[in-house]
């Protein structure tokens, strides 16, 4: 074996005065360890307890669509899919099942995925039985060489990777392979899309496939990935054992190449669909690039991330302060293949308008090549970046195990890098004061977007009566005129005063209560304030903080009231206090914190959080959205001009369509559930807006905050005592209000005609009145969980219907408890009435006879998994804690969650069965393809 530990010679050297050599090659994260085996495949390994007792396998296949030949077009992906139908240790389904018995879930935890230039294989396995890390290996293995690709099985599996071709399709596909005949003109890139010919994959047969796979299948091409809680040694013990062997054909074919051709001329592209829901433009220039390897690349990456950065802090600006034609606009670097970039320069903006938006944002562009950016805008933007670098360090110890794995594809692929975070924040620190205004200045030179060679303009827009095309005369027009403008330089406008002045004298906290077995602190405030207070290390540099109160939108006009709706939103857009959203933003450079308001349909609140660091900050922002909300006209007229945008195209988008459709059906046709159209949203009032929020916010003793994370009780207490103790409290007694709505009873039948591809979707729904316990709430979510692995058995293994299947359920408290149960899935509009039939078929079986004990006893290990993980996560206390306070419900019941799922049996599942399935009353919602078309 030969070992390549690539980090032992690669660590830059450091000091005060330390400059790092240009050509020095970044480093591999030195936590790896790494190498190759004697056939050439590569290996990853390192120990990671985020989460504990579990592992994150992955095997990569440096081949993708690219490789395909011509009868193979779409296989590559095919195989992928064969991988999980029968291996020579695991035949057909047995490996799923399997997997799912020790607790992992199809999808979330075993997945794989086909592009252009790879084929990778994710497996999530527990630790704390040495055989499920030996299984895992053998399933790896098992895919790098052992796949048995039965005839009977590709014919099964062809209906599924066909639904999955059917369900890419729309605007966005037909968009995106229009453009591409452009960007990749000249290359394999353009017809060896990963998806694939359905003309092939729709009657695709073992040879071709059993041909992609022993041809481009071998050690050479391949790299395990393992990071986990697990002892690296016998990890690499496991490696030798599964993978030390040879294989693959004895000629090996050479990789087929797919590199960018340049062109002399300008590509244009001014495109339309049906179903586009808004217009952009963009200009692309091309220019060969490989990956980032030295010390130099990367001190040039991190040049192009400030001046990025930099221009989308200005075109931001320009929108919130209502002075942009455009609704968005942004430049940045795109990574077309192995060898070639692009620079893009990107505008979306309202129907009718991508010319006059084009040209004001290719004039800012060249204001910046021209005069360049400010000090203030460079010193703020590496302040950032610094931070979140040093955020990112002292957060070492806690790196996602999964986060980790998936970066190592990039690395091995040689388009990411993986240095660590202690090297990152080294390098920052070094490199950031070096770079000045005519670093990025250079830079910004070189990206001229008159420049005709290896340029691409494409515009997209919606298909729509009344609606011209952008024309090449007029994109070229706002070309010229930008670049000949005569522009003064921009105007960094930075105020200095403090973020909140005027502060009452603090609170109290009046009473203390503390339970030692959750480690968790309960305030009682002088204006009567809760305040619960979870102190965790999971994240060194984070918390997060959740407050609310009852009342809500339920409290505002009967039917409900655009300004009213929207008045957190509108309101929030104004920024706070002295400072508009872009002063707020600059005020706050160099710090972590976010605190925002939001109002609902029973509640209104906070969410937020931060560093530790910034922990005033955070409460300085909810103090201020309480009490200082700042009325920001040009914010408002700018907001409401962008949602009127992306809502006039909504009825063209058939998702959209669908969801609208059924919402408003489903809720009887009640004013509260119907879409938002532009003429009711141009009925906004800001200063009604205004008025409700300050009504919303204006007393807030009944307010539950909820504070976990990286924070210490005696430093949160002051500021709890200055910031919350002091939030408005006039002890008005109020909750929120039955507004009405109720779902219309089944049972009921409604198609949808939407779309002009043909594909077809589902939406089944169970629902009725409930009891409101712990017990109901988790027998639903259980039976949908048992349901969705058996429907999936059934439409998509079975009957080759649909590639894939979601089963929801839940017991909602408000207005009255009640329960829903919603089965949805696509398939070919042919077939959707055979499966609906086979589905109710299914639960009318399940009903009638129960369903198998193994299916409850899948769902229940997954969950006892997942409790494992959640556990260890800020956002699962965040959430329970926040459940139960807002329902008045014990806190200890956490802490019995183990045993509840434990005690959860037989008994209490076939209960779910005949409490939820009821297939009498199902209410069915079908999208099918328009005929108008």
């Amino acid at each position: 074996m030969k070992k390549l530990f690539l980090t032992a010679a690669l660590v830059l050297a450091t000091g005060a005065n330390a400059q790092p050599d240009p050509t020095t090659l970044i480093p591999l994260d030195p936590a790896f360890r790494t190498g190759q085996l004697d056939n050439g495949l590569t290996w990853y390994v390192r120990a990671n307890d985020e989460p504990e007792q579990r592992a994150f396998l992955n095997l990569i296949v440096k081949v993708g669509s690219l490789q395909e030949d011509e009868d193979q077009l779409g296989l590559a992906h095919f195989l992928e899919h064969m991988a999980f139908n029968g291996t020579e240790n695991f035949e057909k389904q047995e490996l799923i099942n399997y997997l799912e018995t020790i607790g992992m879930e199809f999808g979330p935890e075993i997945n794989a995925y086909t592009n252009f230039d790879e084929t990778v294989y994710m497996l999530t396995i527990p630790t704390d039985d040495p055989e499920f890390l030996e299984q895992g290996f053998r399933i790896l293995s098992d895919w790098s060489r052992r796949l048995l690709i039965e005839e009977e099985e590709v014919e099964r599996e062809r209906g599924v990777v066909m639904d999955e071709w059917r369900g890419r399709l729309g605007a966005g596909q037909r968009i995106f392979e229009e453009e591409s005949k452009l960007l990749y003109a000249g290359s394999r890139y353009v017809d060896r899309m990963p998806i694939g010919d359905p003309d092939i994959i729709g009657s695709a047969e073992s040879p071709p496939i059993r041909r992609f796979y022993e041809s481009w299948y071998r050690p050479d091409l391949m790299a395990i990935v393992a990071v986990g809680d697990f002892d690296e040694e016998r990890i690499l013990q496991l490696i030798h054992e599964n993978f030390d062997e040879s294989w693959g054909p004895d000629k090996q074919r050479e990789l087929v190449g797919s590199e960018v051709e340049p062109h002399e001329e300008t590509l244009w592209g001014i495109l339309q669909d049906p179903e586009l829901t808004r217009s952009t433009a963009q200009v692309l220039l091309k220019f060969e690039q490989g990956p980032v390897r030295t010390m130099e690349e990367y001190r040039e990456a991190v040049v192009v991330r400030l001046a990025q950065s930099m221009f989308a802090s200005r075109m931001r600006e320009l929108v919130e302060q209502n002075q942009a034609d455009f609704t968005g606009a942004r430049v940045g670097a795109r990574r077309l293949s192995p060898g070639w970039s692009t620079w893009t320069l990107t505008v979306s903006a309202a129907d009718g308008e991508l010319e006059p938006a084009l040209q004001q944002a290719l004039i800012e562009w060249e204001r910046a090549r021209e005069h360049g950016f400010t000090q203030t805008e460079l010193d703020r933007n590496r302040t950032s970046r610094l931070r979140f670098a040093e955020t990112r360090y002292k957060d070492r110890e806690n790196q996602e195990s999964s986060r980790l794995a998936r970066r190592l594809t990039s690395v091995f692929q040689e388009r990411g890098l993986l240095p660590g975070p202690e090297w990152t924040l080294r390098t920052y620190e070094e490199l950031l004061p070096q770079i000045e205004l005519a670093d990025i200045q250079a830079l910004v030179k070189q990206i001229d977007f008159s420049r005709v060679e290896s340029r691409v303009i494409l515009t997209n827009t919606p298909e729509r009566e009344g609606l011209a095309l952008p024309t090449r005369e007029g994109i070229e027009a706002a070309v010229v005129a930008a670049a000949s403008a005569d522009l003064e330089p921009w105007v960094d406008e930075v105020q200095d005063e403090p973020l909140v002045s005027g502060l009452p004298e603090p609170g109290e906290i009046i009473d203390e209560q503390y339970d030692g077995d959750l480690d968790l602190t309960t305030w009682t405030l002088s204006n009567g304030v809760t305040v619960l207070v979870k102190p965790t290390d999971f994240n060194e540099d984070r918390f997060s903080l959740e407050a609310f109160s009852p009342g809500g939108t339920s409290l505002g006009t009967e039917d409900g009231d655009v300004s009213e709706d929207f008045a957190a939103t509108f309101v929030s857009a104004g920024g706070v206090g002295a400072f508009d959203r872009s002063a707020l933003s600059k005020r706050l450079t160099g710090k972590i914190a976010q605190t925002n308001a939001w109002i609902n349909l029973f509640e209104e609140g906070f969410s937020g959080g931060g560093s530790p660091d910034d922990l005033e900050t955070v409460m300085q922002l909810l103090w201020l959205r309480a009490t200082q909300p700042r009325r920001g006209e040009a914010a408002f007229t700018s907001l409401v001009d962008r949602f009127a945008t992306m809502i006039e195209n909504r009825a063209m988008n058939p998702d959209q369509v669908y969801s609208d459709s059924l919402k408003v059906i489903l809720n009887d046709y009640h004013p509260r559930a119907m879409p938002l159209d532009v003429e009711t949203l141009r009925t906004a009032d800001l200063d009604r807006s205004l008025e409700f929020y300050r009504e919303r916010f204006e007393d807030l003793d009944d307010l539950i905050v909820v504070i976990v994370g990286a924070v210490e009780l005696d430093g949160l207490r002051p500021l709890v005592e200055q910031y919350i103790a002091t939030l408005p409290a006039t002890d008005r007694e109020e909750t929120w209000q039955d507004t009405g709505v109720r779902w219309i009873d089944g049972p009921l039948h409604r198609v949808i005609e939407a779309g002009v591809d043909e594909k077809a979707r589902t939406t089944l729904m169970m629902y009725g009145d409930a009891e409101w316990t712990r017990l109901r709430r988790y027998q639903i979510n259980a039976l949908a969980a048992a349901l969705d692995i058996r429907l999936r058995e059934v439409l998509r293994e079975d009957l080759s219907g649909t590639y894939g299947v979601s089963v929801g359920g839940s017991v909602q408290p408000r207005p009255e408890p009640y329960w829903s149960l919603a089965i949805s899935f696509g398939c070919d509009p042919e077939r959707l009435d055979e499966l609906v039939a086979q589905t109710v078929a299914v639960l009318e079986e399940v009903r009638d006879q129960g369903l198998d004990a193994s299916y409850m006893e899948k769902v229940r290990e997954q969950d006892l998994r997942s409790l494992e993980e959640n556990v260890r996560r800020n956002g699962y206390w965040s959430s329970v804690l926040s459940f139960r306070a807002r329902y008045g419900l014990d806190q200890r019941d956490v802490l019995r969650t183990r045993e509840f799922l434990e005690g959860f049996g037989p008994e209490q599942f076939r209960e779910a069965v005949q409490l939820y399935i009821h297939t009498d009353q199902i209410v069915r919602f079908d999208k099918v393809p328009a005929t108008d078309f």
